[in-house]
């Protein structure tokens, strides 16, 4: 079995692999920072939280329909390969 997923499974394992990539963080960080500038007199935030939170989450969701994609292809190819005759060359 290669595929990575279960339907129980994606949601929580596809977030725990695209929070471990920098960008992602980066701009998760950044969105939080934003909020705060908005909300709480901290600082003057000039470009709402929406914009940047929007992005990524958007960004996300492409990248976790693609891995969702790719898994099913995966899990698809498990099956032809395990449905394939095989010959017996031993009797045992």
């Amino acid at each position: 079995k290669t595929s990575k997923y279960t339907p129980v499974t994606f949601i929580p394992l596809n977030l725990w692999e695209q929070l471990h990539k920098f960008g992602n963080v980066y701009f998760l960080a950044i969105s939080v920072f934003m909020y705060l500038g908005e909300k709480t007199p901290l600082f003057v935030g000039t470009i709402k939280a929406f914009s940047t939170l929007g992005t990524l989450m958007l960004m996300m969701a492409v990248t976790a329909v693609m891995a969702l994609l790719d898994d099913r292809r995966r899990a698809e190819a498990d099956h032809q390969t395990n449905q394939q005759a095989t010959e017996q060359l031993f009797q045992g």
